[in-house]
């Protein structure tokens, strides 16, 4: 896990130091009228490993977001650029993880070697396995 690219991410995205790039985690890339949480309107938006793509000048996709952060992207990659899907939780709607929240779970990752989307994400955002019943 390459904690110095894991935290320059965070600030990428919290600070929106990516000119022409917003933040939502519901579009790996898109331009043309998604919603950006950022709130500067870019007309360019991106989740984090799309952010992770345009800082690291990579080419690829998810995967190769996963390499630059140095994360196994069969679990850890996966759990952050999709949030719940690994984890058996769901979160309600992607488009309302802000810049912060990104932030946070990433920090946390750094911090911790595992995302934790539970730990940054208001409850009302959680859908949980139970919440099914």
């Amino acid at each position: 896990m390459n904690k110095e690219r894991i935290e320059q991410l965070a600030v990428a995205i919290e600070t929106h130091s990516i000119d022409g790039l917003g933040f939502n985690m519901g579009f790996f890339r898109f331009t043309g009228g998604a919603a950006d949480a950022s709130g500067h309107d870019c007309g360019t938006v991106a989740c984090i490993a799309g952010t992770a793509v345009a800082l690291g000048k990579l080419s690829g996709t998810f995967g190769a977001a996963a390499e630059w952060l140095d994360i196994p992207y069969d679990k850890v990659g996966q759990e952050l650029f999709y949030p719940g899907d690994a984890s058996g939780i769901r979160v309600r709607d992607w488009a309302l993880i802000t810049p912060a929240h990104a932030a946070a779970v990433l920090r946390r990752l750094a911090e911790t070697g595992r995302v934790d989307w539970t730990a940054v994400l208001p409850e009302e955002m959680i859908k949980r396995p139970e919440d099914e019943e």
